[in-house]
């Protein structure tokens, strides 16, 4: 392969991963695809870990997956403790469950741009989704 093709679909590949915007998956409109990035919750021993340069690199995004069927992504479902739907401008939040079929039925029923919040124990899994 040609230089020029390897870095396009390189170029193609790195802006897939590191852009958070989400994208229909279908003409239908019922399956959406977000990237999330995984942020961890503070703690009393946050600092304790860092070694002396003190530096820590930020996670990767991952993608996840809303359909009317259900959430694909590389969270164990059973550590979701909330789903969170928050305006663009992180000021309020719109709505907020503890169970996925009512998070999803809200998300396909009320169309607009969201913030999504997807809280653990440890982490805050946030993406960006507009559904109009």
């Amino acid at each position: 392969m040609s230089k020029f093709i390897k870095s396009f679909i390189l170029i193609l590949l790195v802006t897939a991963l590191f852009c958070p915007v989400s994208m229909s998956a279908d003409q239908g409109r019922n399956i959406y695809v977000v990237s999330l990035i995984k942020l961890p919750k503070k703690s009393k021993d946050h600092n304790k870990d860092i070694g002396k340069e003190g530096q820590r690199s930020p996670s990767r995004p991952m993608m996840c997956i809303f359909s009317e069927e259900g959430i694909q992504a590389d969270i164990a479902p059973e550590e979701i403790m909330s789903y969170e739907l928050w305006d663009q401008t992180e000021e309020f939040c719109i709505a907020s469950f503890t169970d996925e079929a009512s998070f999803l039925q809200y998300l396909f029923s009320y169309p607009g741009e969201f913030q999504i919040r997807i809280e653990t124990d440890e982490y805050t899994y946030v993406g960006y989704l507009s559904t109009i």
